[in-house]
């Protein structure tokens, strides 16, 4: 609630409602992941980090014989947990791994046709303290050749400030990977509230502020989406409009020539092409959008702000601009 109000007071409270509404599903999705190991007393974690200050995979321990360490053995340990985090990938169609689901990909058009996007909360079990466990990694000993500068403890393992210093940079590397995770979960739900924005932008009778010019300048500059939806399908369009289409690749050609037969006022055919290309560009952001930014989304998003819309976090950094600082979790 407190989010939600805050949120609120920026204007931001339908991104908000949006992505609590996600969360709670991936909440679900790791609370069912996580209750047969919670059930028999194993500690859960969502993060690699989360707790602990030598984390790693039980794969990847060693004892201190140098032998290897089974995930039963490890149970033992004070330090044993169970990490649960969210995993996706493609698959041929009849490889898909037991107890993963498949859903719709965030760009349905770059799969093969045989190939299904499924996705998993994925359980690994890890220890939160290794060297406080007393255990051995063994990719530190892969790399217990330290440069000539680097000091040593004599028997050609790595020094503890070393060791320290791989860490935090896996730790980087994981943060930046979590904080991808994140945007992009973002994204798609700021996805839904603007589609409904957009929608309901094109229910009027007569397009909105700025719309003639919009329109001119994507029509000028060669607008890439709108070239890729000609040649493609307004296949997002006849959605937005609520248009019932036939299967088949004439489908909205015919969805639209039945409701433009229908639309005597010349105000709401301009309505119509401004619908073309909103849904056109639309079609062609992706998670893809905050991770490159471009003149068209930028445009495109300035269109829909002029309106009444208010960007989300991650939309503001498909503009260019800088996203405030992650909360702490």
């Amino acid at each position: 609630m407190k989010a939600l109000v805050a949120a609120a007071q920026v204007g931001r409270f339908d991104h908000a409602a949006q992505a609590a509404r996600d969360n709670r599903e991936e909440r679900e999705r790791f609370m069912e992941a996580a209750a047969p190991f919670q059930e028999r007393g194993i500690t859960v974690v969502q993060t690699m980090y989360q707790t602990g200050e030598h984390p790693a995979y039980v794969e990847d321990l060693l004892t201190k014989g140098g032998g290897p360490i089974s995930e039963a053995d490890h149970e033992q340990c004070p330090g044993h947990a169970v990490l649960v985090e969210f995993a996706d990938d493609c698959f041929p169609a009849d490889r898909v791994p037991e107890g993963w689901t498949v859903t719709e990909p965030d760009d349905p058009g770059e799969l093969d046709p045989d190939t299904l996007y499924a996705s998993c909360m994925v359980p690994q079990a890890m220890c939160m303290d290794w060297q406080g466990n007393g255990h051995r990694h063994r990719n530190y000993e892969r790399q217990s050749r330290p440069g000539p500068d680097a000091p040593s403890t004599g028997n050609g393992e790595l020094t503890e400030e070393q060791i320290a210093a791989i860490e935090a940079e896996k730790q980087a590397k994981t943060e930046e990977r979590r904080r991808v995770i994140r945007l992009n979960k973002e994204w798609k739900s700021a996805e839904q509230v603007r589609r409904k924005f957009v929608q309901q932008l094109l229910t009027r009778k007569t397009a909105p502020k700025g719309a003639s010019l919009y329109i001119a300048q994507q029509i000028g500059r060669r607008n890439h989406a709108l070239r890729y939806a000609l040649e493609h399908g307004h296949e997002l369009a006849v959605q937005l409009f609520k248009l019932t289409a036939k299967s088949g690749w004439n489908a909205d050609i015919e969805a639209f020539n039945t409701q433009l037969d229908l639309t005597v006022s010349e105000a709401r055919a301009q309505v119509y092409t401004l619908g073309f290309i909103l849904a056109a560009v639309e079609q062609r952001t992706d998670t893809h959008s905050w991770k490159n930014p471009n003149n068209t989304v930028n445009e495109y998003f300035a269109f829909l702000v002029d309106n009444g819309y208010t960007l989300s976090e991650v939309e503001t950094i498909a503009t260019g601009q800088e996203l405030l600082p992650a909360p702490t979790e």
